[in-house]
């Protein structure tokens, strides 16, 4: 036990004591390299701390025409039974696109809506035979009124005279009728005679009376044959206007049947034809474009599809580098675009129809181009990736970020 090791040691550490202090010895290489390892390490950690990298989020987006891109539909389903255009033809607003039929057949083979059509122009022309037929009769309670209303006119004239005769008839009555008064005064006549004068009298007053009457009762029967005119030609005029109105109905109906069973698409404005991938035969869907139509001259935007993660720092103004699928970077580079505009509503892709495969809801930025450096022939539609700059930070910050997202989270 006494020839232990710390025993041992003790008595070196005692005898070593005699000869002085001990001194750490570092040979100058040594030092030089301690040196430059020190330098060398404030050196990164101070460009650490002062170099920052940026933070960029690769995004998809497409390339659209501003000044005309068009993309047009049918306004209801049907057969392409012609084509009117091809891929790349210029066409004028108005001009006929493409002509669709009824695909509808009935039990004999016929197409279903010709059967309708032919039940139609039936009625339409009943109706037609009605209002001819109702303009005849117009004319001939016209003629009937006219002619009556002449010959009442006629026997008015005459009842005039007959009245004015009367008059007279009665006049000279009274007169006489007064001169025998005078003479029966003075006993120049008998009674009997006077009252055979006033028997005279009475009665050539009673038949003026009749006169007047007859006279009025046809003047009477003229306003009631003029009104009863009147009341036959604003039925037979509202006849007509039912019959016309039913008859207007009608080739509505036939116009829309002819519609249905043969239409056609126009283009709603000029341009050149794009993406017209129909073929005679094909079904249209009208739920979906069947062409666009762009400009001849096309300005190019680029229509930037970017997730809320991403959207915190940008801001109007930013440059964006843009990375066509047509043109591979390795190869053309990286085209600028400068953001014009962001987004304020978020676009759900289950409920727009976005040319993209992208499986989150997104805002839509709009950038313009800036030159090319090369003589690039752009298409409306070609996608690319985008780099956006989301942010900022030092190469020392983002070796301490996971310490500290720690340190927030404890």
């Amino acid at each position: 036990m006494r020839d232990n090791l710390f025993r041992r040691e003790v008595l070196g550490v005692q005898r070593d004591h005699f000869f002085g202090d001990a001194v750490f010895y570092q040979p100058l290489t040594l030092r030089v390299l301690l040196l430059s390892a020190a330098g060398f390490f404030f050196v990164v950690a101070g460009f650490a701390a002062s170099a920052s990298i940026k933070q960029t989020e690769n995004v998809r987006g497409f390339i659209y025409a501003t000044n005309g891109e068009v993309k047009v539909y049918g306004n209801r389903s049907g057969v392409v039974e012609k084509l009117h255009v091809s891929n790349g033809q210029l066409v004028s607003q108005g001009q006929a696109l493409v002509s669709l039929i009824e695909p509808g057949y009935d039990q004999t083979g016929d197409a279903a809506k010709q059967a309708i059509i032919r039940r139609i122009e039936h009625q339409i022309s009943h109706l037609e035979a009605r209002l001819l037929l109702s303009a005849e009769r117009q004319r001939l309670a016209y003629d009937q009124s006219e002619k009556r209303e002449l010959a009442l006119r006629e026997e008015i004239l005459i009842r005039a005279e007959e009245y004015d005769l009367s008059m007279l008839q009665l006049e000279m009555a009274e007169g006489d009728y007064a001169r025998l008064e005078r003479l029966w005064e003075r006993g120049a006549i008998s009674e009997s005679e006077l009252t055979h004068g006033k028997a005279s009298l009475i009665s050539m007053r009673k038949s003026f009376q009749n006169m007047r009457m007859a006279l009025q009762s046809t003047a009477r029967l003229k306003e009631d044959s003029r009104h009863d005119a009147a009341v036959e030609q604003a039925r037979l005029k509202d006849e007509q206007i039912a019959l016309q109105i039913s008859l207007s109905q009608l080739e509505q109906r036939r116009e829309e049947a002819l519609y249905e069973q043969n239409f056609t698409v126009a283009a709603p404005v000029s341009g050149r034809i794009n993406n017209l991938l129909l073929s005679r035969g094909d079904q249209l869907d009208p739920h979906r474009p069947f062409v666009s139509i762009v400009a001849d001259a096309p300005d190019y935007e680029a229509q930037i599809f970017v997730p809320s993660r991403a959207l915190g720092k940008i801001k109007a103004g930013q440059k964006v580098l843009l990375n066509y699928d047509a043109f591979p970077y390795q190869q053309y580079g990286s085209y600028e675009a400068v953001v014009s505009s962001i987004g304020t509503a978020v676009i759900d892709p289950r409920e727009h129809l976005i040319p993209l495969d992208i499986n989150e809801p997104v805002y839509l930025l709009k950038a313009e181009l800036l030159p090319l450096r090369h003589n690039l022939s752009l298409r409306s539609g070609m996608q690319f990736s985008a780099q956006l700059v989301t942010g900022q930070r030092t190469i020392l910050q983002g070796i301490m970020e996971p310490l500290t997202s720690l340190a927030r989270r404890l």
